[in-house]
């Protein structure tokens, strides 16, 4: 269980800098940027990118999504262009018998900034989305660099994070990345009633987009009462 001083904190996955800034203000510890109705880990533009990290000004942390790896091709400067970002994140739906994807993993972390690190995503639903295995991710992880490990979902129409993982299964990979050293983080439709069972699985970080939006639609706004609530239910 987490102590008070290690209490869950919250990262808010926003859309433009207009959430950014009503995550900073009310409450959120670490701003994610990204665009819902391309994915999971939708890719954002780089002109949102730098609105979102001008509006944040150093106040939060920032990280950013790039979608999936088998669909990424760097355009040359995007990565260049990330100035400000703290982390990056890149899915690996589809990658399980591809050769070749701790390699471009690899790639993608030497051209960040010195200052960003690149985060290793492990799907729960690995096996219905052809994600590595947690344990080839977590290895590979190492061997890349990677400072913080996300266990997430691919596919929001099969449920929530808790119908791939049980608690046992969470709190293991948890377990196995902190041991690592890296800072952990769980997602999947996550809402409220949920974050009981992430702080007791031992994580540094709960990630939520649906549960701060209106209507608890991903796609939706955020919601500045949702978010008050969200940051109250942590305190």
């Amino acid at each position: 269980m987490q102590t008070k001083k290690e209490r869950l904190r919250l990262l808010l996955s926003v859309r433009n800098a207009a959430e950014a800034e009503i995550g900073v203000t009310h409450g959120a510890d670490y701003i994610d940027v990204k665009e819902p109705r391309r994915g999971p880990l939708g890719r954002v533009d780089p002109a949102t990118v730098a609105s979102v990290v001008s509006t944040v000004g150093g106040r939060r942390p920032v990280s950013v999504a790039l979608g999936e790896l088998r669909e990424w091709e760097p355009d040359g400067g995007e990565l260049d262009s990330l100035q400000g970002v703290d982390r990056v994140k890149v899915g690996l739906s589809g990658c399980a018998n591809s050769p070749d994807w701790e390699f471009r993993m690899k790639e993608i972390a030497r051209a960040l900034s010195e200052d960003a690190g690149l985060v290793a995503v492990q799907y729960a639903d690995w096996r219905w989305c052809d994600g590595p295995r947690p344990q080839s991710l977590l290895d590979a992880a190492c061997r890349v660099g990677c400072t913080t490990w996300l266990i997430d979902t691919y596919d929001k129409s099969l449920g929530t994070l808790f119908d791939h993982a049980s608690m046992p299964v969470l709190a293991h990979l948890v377990r196995a990345a902190s041991r690592l050293g890296m800072t952990t983080v769980v997602a999947g439709s996550l809402t409220e009633a949920d974050f009981g069972k992430v702080a007791d699985a031992g994580a540094d970080l709960v990630a939520v987009r649906g549960a701060a939006c209106d209507g608890n639609s991903r796609c939706g706004q955020i919601c500045i009462r949702r978010v008050i609530a969200l940051r109250e239910s942590l305190a």
